[in-house]
């Protein structure tokens, strides 16, 4: 846009001068006269000012225009989104509903290759897998049951920057029908780090994989561990939203806004602080998921955190979805979830 914009000026700029050819042999000859210097500048600023006007002129045109193509973008980007959202909210509505006999939320089923760690299974029970990567069920339902977190999207801001309602997500069919059907999925115990072998892990303490994009953190992913009967992904808004809501049902007066583990040269690392043994999801880390905003975005997640709403008197949790594109930041780093097939 500037370079067509320098060229239009350039071009108006000659068209002047072949116009007030004229004028600028009179300036020349009124300076071979001695004429005041006040004369000379009134003709210049004559010129340059006929020569602006043509440039925002020349600018209007090719932003009108730049308008209307934009305009029929976001207008088609719009309707594949919603298109896309009636998609997911029906698909959700079908599977809500359904009655299920084997949603046993109180008893984690721990797939084929993993072993139990510790904890229970309102509190945090952890498996990992035979490199120790370790993962935390989160008890869900499809009912409003006291202690346990109904599986869907939430807005939890009171001033969200980007609502639920503007996403919509990608991969969440047989994620959803697995946790209503058994009552509950894993989730990641800590962000992703990274291993000496470039190889993603869960552990305690390692540094937070961050600063790639959402398309190379789905690869990255591919490269876990995993076993036939299992899936492993990219942690989706669903899983989020029911872990999130999960963590303040069960700890709403402990929960606390916390800074990153680092070291002096700004390296992140994992395990500082847990609720229900999940570990950095109240801190400075941004976190992926697979919404989308428009095409090629990445929605990121965070940074969740409690706040006193003076208006209620009352505590209040807070987390928003960002919106961005194709971006890789130090801040942002991802989480995983696992669930049975």
């Amino acid at each position: 846009m500037i370079n067509s914009l320098i060229i239009i000026g350039i071009v108006i700029l000659i068209i002047n001068f072949i116009i007030n050819y004229g004028a600028i042999v009179n300036i020349c000859k009124k300076i071979r006269e001695k004429v005041k210097i006040y004369d000379i500048l009134v003709n210049i600023i004559f010129i340059c000012v006929i020569a602006l006007i043509g440039i925002i002129i020349g600018n209007k045109v090719i932003n009108t225009k730049k308008d209307v193509i934009m305009e029929k973008e976001i207008s088609e980007d719009q309707n594949k989104i919603n298109n896309y959202q009636i998609e997911e909210q029906e698909y959700y509505k079908s599977v809500i509903n359904v009655t299920y006999d084997q949603q046993k939320y109180n008893e984690p089923y721990i797939p084929e290759g993993y072993t139990y760690v510790e904890g229970e299974w309102n509190t945090g029970f952890v498996i990992q897998d035979e490199n120790e990567n370790q993962y935390v069920w989160v008890p869900c339902t499809n009912k409003e049951i006291e202690g346990i977190a109904k599986l869907e999207k939430r807005n939890f801001s009171k001033s969200p920057y980007m609502s639920k309602d503007l996403c919509y997500d990608t991969e969440y069919k047989d994620f959803l029908a697995s946790s209503l059907k058994y009552g509950g999925f894993y989730i990641a115990r800590y962000e992703i780090g990274k291993s000496n072998e470039e190889i993603p892990i869960i552990k305690k303490d390692s540094e937070v994989w961050n600063n790639i994009d959402k398309e190379q953190a789905i690869e990255l992913i591919k490269k876990i561990n995993n076993k036939s009967n299992i899936t492993i992904q990219l942690m989706n808004s669903y899983s989020y939203d029911t872990t999130f809501e999960w963590l303040i049902i069960t700890n709403r007066e402990k929960l606390k806004y916390d800074v990153i583990k680092s070291d002096e040269n700004g390296k992140r690392y994992t395990g500082n602080k847990s609720y229900n043994n999940i570990y950095d999801l109240y801190d400075t880390t941004y976190e992926m998921t697979t919404e989308v905003y428009y095409e090629n975005t990445t929605i990121c997640r965070g940074t969740a955190g409690v706040y006193n709403d003076v208006m209620s008197g009352k505590i209040k949790d807070f987390d928003n979805r960002t919106a961005l594109y194709s971006k890789k930041k130090d801040s942002l780093g991802f989480r995983t979830i696992l669930y049975k097939e």
